[in-house]
């Protein structure tokens, strides 16, 4: 019998720079979470958010998403290739 392969999850880690401009942020933070939701998954998502050197993750445990590249994509374009981290869990 052939085996069926074990069901692949994502984690989706989005950085984020807290900044002195705070309307801005919030509004950052805000297309994150609505580009997350045009994706509904599975996958965990987490938030960490680097404030003057202090770094805090959060997962967001009540918004999960599905990772595709159109999804990889849209985030890059908003926060940065290298403020968007992805881990692959089996």
């Amino acid at each position: 019998p052939s085996e069926i392969p074990p069901t692949r999850y994502h984690r989706l880690v989005v950085s984020i720079n807290q900044t002195s401009d705070e309307v801005g942020d919030i509004a950052s933070l805000h297309k994150v979470i609505g580009i997350l939701k045009e994706f509904p998954g599975k996958d965990e998502v987490s938030l960490c958010v680097n404030s003057g050197g202090k770094v805090v993750n959060l997962t967001l445990s009540a918004l999960t998403a599905n990772y595709c590249s159109d999804l990889h994509q849209k985030l890059v374009e908003l926060v940065g290739e290298d403020l968007l981290r992805v881990e692959t869990q089996a």
